[in-house]
């Protein structure tokens, strides 16, 4: 984990401290923080190149 050293102790205790049905969200959100974000304001096509009939949102 990248983060400054004062900021360690508290993530760490926060995530020790979840529940295990927590653990799937926690993941989503960080994911979301830390991957760029895709698709635009139409979605982007999730499928074959040639199936422009499957849409999907980011």
């Amino acid at each position: 984990m990248n983060v400054t050293y004062e900021h360690y102790p508290e993530l760490h205790q926060l995530i020790e401290r979840l529940r295990p049905e927590q653990a799937e969200e926690v993941r989503n959100h960080v994911l979301r923080l830390v991957e760029p974000q895709r698709g635009g304001l139409l979605g982007t096509v999730d499928g074959p190149d040639d199936d422009l009939g499957t849409w999907r949102t980011a």
